[in-house]
């Protein structure tokens, strides 16, 4: 690690840290912890859509993200997308559509918080 850091203070690389996760109203109950014998339940809203999440954070507190409803996977595809986005912060489709919908309900509506 020393290494890189020696290389990103030289200017020749970006380190960074990373990791995905994945949001669902609808939790998988395999990785939930019940006492032997004892059935937990949870109310959960049916068919939910789970969201996946992708970011990385630099040494210097910068944050690239980027979230989909799509699997992430080890694919290059998602690596290529991700390296994209650190090169270029546009947000993906889905996000921008996302954030335009929310500047029109802003814009319509400049007192309510959302």
């Amino acid at each position: 690690m020393s290494r890189l850091h020696r290389l990103e203070n030289a200017g020749r690389c970006q380190v960074l840290y990373g990791d995905e996760s994945g949001f669902c109203l609808q939790p998988p109950l395999s990785y939930l912890w019940q006492k032997k014998g004892q059935t937990v339940g949870l109310p959960a809203k049916a068919h939910s859509r789970r969201l996946n999440a992708l970011g990385s954070l630099s040494r210097a507190g910068c944050l690239h993200h980027f979230e989909t409803q799509e699997r992430i996977t080890l694919s290059k595809r998602d690596f290529d997308r991700f390296v994209a986005l650190i090169d270029n912060p546009k947000p993906p489709p889905e996000l921008q559509n996302a954030m335009a919908e929310y500047n029109k309900l802003q814009n319509a509506h400049p007192q309510a918080r959302l």
